[in-house]
């Protein structure tokens, strides 16, 4: 019942963006915002380390895919 309560109230916050004439981007760039300033410290950093691993192992597949087609051409 909170989820759905909680759902509602975003969906009319995000609603009243776009009564003031702002983007969907604009919107949900405001939103998350929002959402980051609520994070605490701690889940930061958390945060972006495992974006940060993220980001090396897409780039280490990356240039591993390379690496195996120029091998096969």
């Amino acid at each position: 019942m909170a989820f759905l309560v909680k759902s509602k109230v975003q969906f009319s916050s995000l609603a009243s963006f776009f009564e003031k004439g702002k983007s969907a981007s604009e919107a949900s760039n405001e939103k998350l915002w929002i959402l980051l300033q609520r994070v605490s410290s701690f889940n930061k950093i958390v945060v972006f380390i495992v974006l940060t691993f993220v980001f090396l192992l897409k780039y280490h597949l990356i240039l591993e895919y390379k690496n195996l087609s120029k091998n096969l051409s």
